[in-house]
């Protein structure tokens, strides 16, 4: 049975705070993680910073890849 979780559900699953998150790639500010988690804005990451949210999330690539909704296009 798959189970697609969401990137909120992820970081509570892994016991990080957004603010956690956002310090680990080298964010500012948790309000980008905040924008991500609400579906305001859509990760634009580096390669080493995705690496580095998976290793922190303890999760596939796969998994935080599916964690954000696809949207559809015309």
């Amino acid at each position: 049975m798959l189970v697609v979780l969401n990137l909120m559900e992820l970081r509570r699953r892994a016991r990080i705070t957004q603010q956690e998150l956002a310090a680990a790639i080298g964010l500012r500010s948790d309000q980008t993680v905040s924008d991500w988690e609400s579906g305001k804005r859509i990760p634009r990451l580096t390669p080493e910073q995705t690496y580095v949210i998976c290793q922190v999330l303890n999760c596939s690539l796969e998994e935080f890849k599916n964690a954000f909704p696809r949207k559809l296009t015309a």
